[in-house]
């Protein structure tokens, strides 16, 4: 089997990893082996994979160089003998992972791309393997069966040696591929669009020197169960850590306790018993069968409480004396844009970031030439809104504002723009429709993963501002509609929305008229919004607005004034450093700075409700 050779190719344990062992969390009960009561076909099964009820489990069979994909239902007497899987059977099938919603399975095979192809060839250990290749594929649920497996895209697959695959519920997919050079298996995410896959990215933990295999993920993502080699001190071999998603990131690899040896890590539906296969020490697949493991597993035992400290973001680069808000990121991470701007003026700029750090800001192409700001770019990176007080009709004037008494204060208005993405480029900006721009002072969109549009508009009737939302369908904008949050005379503003709008941070002042509006956080539940939740003074006590959600949903950028703390009595070198910070960006005025969420989400999925 695969796991056969990845014995061979683990070489020496990452330093992050090795250090994790150290930090081990609690002891699991130990391991059970799974459905004893099935009569299993001599050889070896790894990888089970179960429907969301847990009532039906497919899983990988080895009988020499035969690899299927099986399939066993519980009943009243316990588990069935294994039969073939539909779709599974004449090629070489392995390593099936399930959807968490159960509507379709993704696995490895051989199969040719095209009918009629021959197997697919791969390599392991810097060795090929002729006809032993990987390719990940996906079958559909159709109704009590299966449709017919296809391939999914050369983005992902690139190669013929990508294995090991699992499934968020967003359909992000993770997998295991070999560094050609180094052969070190490194776990790769490829997030979903609604047209496909962005190109895969490596996972922090397993790049470089950092081996890693076998991803088992939770449905939100906010936590990975994977293989790595066990300390030196147990060459050839493999055990399981953890990792917890941190903001766009992830935590350092914790290692289970007792080190639970084995591959193939696959969770339950309800994320409570974690499975492995393995065998009796010193055996191997030609003498001892290779079974299923079961062991309880709750994923955040004794998890130490995550920082909640904000970061000033790019300082000297992005964040300057001049003051800037509203960091918007290409899904890659690897761009962003903001305003910046002194008094009623502002302009989009944009950095990238390269192998040393941000480069210096430039104009955006679609912005100079008016005053811009708010910008936000679309989940998949398509499209970018902002506000502007440009003209609606070529050789108009700027933008009057008219306030809620009538006045109008010439050039200070604002409406929201549309620029697409065009290859490199971009397109010449478009106003959005007149439903939408039915005010002369809307701020802060936001765009929803399906590509609708949240925004603040102003109800003169209250004098407050409310959020609005226009549903996007078939390319079109529906009419815009009010949600309320909190208490229909609140203040709330500032909307920045989760791509699948399970959430929404925004601003708010739920307190007397006058006082600053502090940031919350609402999860959707049904048809309606939970309680807000207030962020609390480490964000919101230097005045927080402006908020943007980083590409993985999971870290706030947000504009404040804060400055970094001061303890006096300081030294020298202290005020030295005092001084340069003050003059390369710490000087009172509204700075881009980042927050992971996680503590908030976590609190949420836990019921608490307050991290």
């Amino acid at each position: 089997m695969r796991f056969a050779l990845m014995f061979a190719v683990l070489g020496a344990v990452s330093a992050a990893v090795a250090a994790s062992a150290a930090d081990e969390r609690p002891a699991q009960v130990s391991p059970v082996l799974f459905a004893p009561e099935a009569t299993w076909p001599a050889g070896a099964d790894v990888a089970p994979a179960f429907t969301p009820d847990g009532r039906t489990v497919f899983f990988t069979h080895s009988e020499g160089e035969k690899r299927t994909i099986m399939l066993s239902h519980r009943g009243a007497h316990g588990w069935s003998a294994p039969s073939v899987a539909p779709f599974s059977g004449t090629w070489r099938d392995i390593e099936p992972y399930m959807a968490p919603d159960g509507s379709y399975l993704v696995f490895v095979s051989n199969r040719p791309a095209t009918p009629g192809g021959k197997p697919l060839d791969g390599y392991f250990g810097g060795q090929a393997r002729p006809g032993k290749g990987g390719n990940l594929w996906r079958v559909d649920r159709k109704g009590v069966g299966w449709g017919e497996p296809h391939r999914l895209p050369d983005v992902i697959n690139a190669g013929g040696a990508i294995y090991s695959p699992a499934v968020a519920r967003d359909g992000s997919i993770y997998f295991n591929q070999p560094d050609p050079v180094t052969h070190k298996s490194h776990i790769y995410r490829a997030q979903a669009t609604s047209g496909g896959f962005r190109t895969p990215v490596s996972q922090a933990f397993s790049d470089g020197d950092h081996p890693a295999f076998d991803a088992a993920v939770a449905p939100d993502e906010s936590f990975i169960v994977f293989g790595a080699p066990r300390p030196p001190a147990q060459p050839n071999s493999s055990a399981l850590f953890v990792a917890y998603r941190q903001g766009d990131g992830w935590s350092a690899p914790q290692a289970l306790t007792p080190l639970i040896g084995g591959i193939e890590a696959r969770l339950s539906p309800d994320l409570k018993t974690l499975y492995f296969s393995d065998a009796p020490a010193g055996a191997s697949e030609s003498n001892a069968p290779i079974r299923i493991f079961a062991t309880p597993f709750d994923a955040h035992a004794a998890v130490a409480p995550l920082a909640t400290t904000p970061k000033i973001f790019a300082p000297g680069i992005v964040s300057t004396p001049v003051g800037e808000d509203s960091a918007t990121f290409a899904p890659d991470g690897r761009t962003v844009w903001f305003d910046r701007g002194v008094g009623r003026d502002s302009m989009i700029l944009m950095s990238h970031r390269t192998a040393s750090g941000w480069s210096e800001p430039q104009i955006a192409p679609f912005s100079g030439q008016w005053s811009d700001r708010d910008p936000v770019m679309a989940p998949d990176g398509s499209f970018l809104v902002f506000c502007s007080n440009r003209p609606d009709q070529p050789g108009g004037k700027p933008l009057d504002m008219v306030a809620g008494d009538g006045s109008v204060r010439p050039g200070q208005g604002s409406h929201l723009w549309r620029v697409e993405r065009r290859g490199a480029g971009w397109s010449a900006p478009e106003p959005l429709p007149g439903a939408i721009n039915d005010s002369t002072r809307l701020f802060s969109p936001s765009i929803a993963g399906d590509g609708s549009l949240w925004y603040q508009r102003p109800d003169d009737r209250l004098h407050v501002y409310h959020l609005m939302r226009a549903q996007r369908r078939d390319g079109v904008y529906d009419k815009p509609v009010e949600v309320m949050i909190g208490p229909e005379t609140a203040d709330e503003r500032d909307p920045a929305v989760a791509p699948d709008e399970s959430f929404i941070v925004f601003g708010a002042n739920y307190a007397a008229k006058g006082q600053r509006d502090r940031l919350h956080i609402a999860f959707r539940e049904g048809d309606h919004w939970s309680a807000p939740v207030d962020l609390g003074d480490t964000v919101n006590a230097d005045g927080a607005e402006g908020p943007h959600l980083g590409p993985g949903g999971r870290t706030l950028y947000y504009d404040s004034t804060a400055s970094a703390p001061v303890a006096y009595p300081r030294t020298r070198a202290q005020a030295k450093r005092t001084l340069a910070r003050v003059m390369l960006w710490d000087d009172g005025n509204s700075h881009v700075w980042s927050v992971p969420l996680d503590p908030w989400l976590r609190a949420h999925a836990a019921g608490a409700g307050r991290p």
